[in-house]
């Protein structure tokens, strides 16, 4: 290459590379100047003191933030199925006595309601009359042993005595399980005497929480198979959030998760996500993904309608952003308020960009150290308007 050539090569690529290293700090200064230009010919306010007082405008500098955009959803709470219990009445027979009604709290092991039954007493006397025929089997047997042991009584006899009392206490067993399976406790099965034994059986309660549903009333005839009282523990929850297909990728297990509720619009519940359903229901095609709440207040509610943002873990570089609350509609687009001085404001059109949370992004029409209004906006604008 001729030298020439070389110089004039390098020569280019250095002015490209100049260019190149220069344009940045340009573009800022055209868009500082462009800022300043708008901010000169934006709307002005002047407030009195006095007015400004009443109004209590509070203004805030911008700053640039590393923003991870939400995603919203909605959905419901339910109850957490691991912390319910249905009370069934596991015999037929009629309900002689409630205890319990919905909204009180019980704890595990409390008397709900009392249950008279017929079957109660057949088994009662399956039971005594099992124990009574062990006695006279094992008498029988120990006789048959001293017997044998003198070579009064052969072998096959002793055996045959002995099988039946190991027959006779499995039935007693089977009689004592029955009656387990009704709702007795083992400490009343122990105090059981001849002729004695209770009139109803007492149902208690399985876990500890409040009662939320009572589907019999006092003197209704209840079987097996129905439920007397449901209890729940409100203390955790679930929330059961519709997540769109195209919005599978960006939700994991782990993520950290605000719910909202219009029953309180000033409270976040925070949790995280616990399950995203690995099937999509074909009708909606969503996939619902599971939120554990804890609830310890008992302000969230089964069958509450809630709304909930999804925190994602990635973020990129830091943006300006405002609060949303900074935020207005001036002539029918964004705009803010900036404080120029003391009681003196401008209002400048913005254009928004990702949200995160209760952050914008504002990607034209401010510059990092503004001061914009995040309260009081209401009067500025009234005051803009007249």
């Amino acid at each position: 290459m001729r030298p020439w050539v070389g110089m004039a090569v390098t020569g280019a690529l250095g002015f490209v590379l100049g260019g190149l290293l220069l344009r940045k700090p340009a573009e800022k200064a055209e868009e500082a100047s462009t800022a300043a230009a708008v901010k000169s010919e934006a709307p002005q306010i002047k407030l009195s003191p006095e007015l400004q007082k009443r109004a209590q405008v509070a203004t805030e500098p911008v700053s640039k933030r590393a923003l991870a955009p939400s995603l919203e959803l909605v959905g419901s709470v339910d109850f957490d199925p691991n912390s319910v219990a249905d009370v069934g009445g596991r015999i037929t027979g009629r309900i002689t006595k409630l205890m319990a009604s919905v909204g009180d709290t019980v704890k595990e092991g409390e008397p709900l309601l009392e249950i008279e039954s017929n079957d109660l007493g057949e088994a009662l006397a399956v039971l005594l009359s099992s124990r009574a025929n062990l006695i006279a089997a094992e008498n029988h047997a120990r006789r048959e042993e001293a017997l044998g042991q003198k070579q009064l009584s052969s072998a096959p006899i002793v055996e045959s005595a002995r099988a039946n009392a190991k027959a006779l206490q499995a039935e007693v067993a089977g009689a004592e399980q029955r009656l387990l399976a009704m709702g007795l406790t083992p400490n009343e099965l122990a105090k059981l005497g001849a002729g004695a034994g209770p009139k109803r059986i007492t149902l208690r309660a399985p876990i500890a929480g409040e009662v939320v549903e009572r589907y019999a009333m006092l003197g209704q005839v209840v079987n097996a198979t129905n439920p007397v009282l449901r209890i729940a523990d409100l203390s955790r929850l679930w929330v059961e959030l519709a997540l769109f297909e195209r919005d599978i990728s960006r939700v994991q297990v782990g993520n950290s998760v605000e719910i909202l509720s219009e029953t309180y619009p000033d409270k976040k519940f925070a949790a995280k996500v616990a399950f995203v359903n690995a099937s999509i229901d074909e009708a909606t095609r969503t996939a619902t993904v599971r939120i554990e709440v804890p609830n310890p207040e008992r302000l969230l509610r089964p069958g509450q309608f809630v709304r909930a943002r999804v925190a994602r873990v990635d973020t990129g570089a830091p943006v300006i952003a405002i609060p949303r609350k900074a935020l207005q509609q001036i002539d029918g687009q964004f705009g803010v308020f900036v404080e120029k001085e003391p009681g003196g404001y401008a209002a400048l059109p913005v254009e928004i960009g990702r949200a995160d949370g209760d952050l914008v992004e504002i990607t034209r029409g401010l510059l990092e150290g503004d001061r914009v209004v995040t309260q009081g906006g209401f009067v500025l604008k009234s005051e803009l308007q007249r």
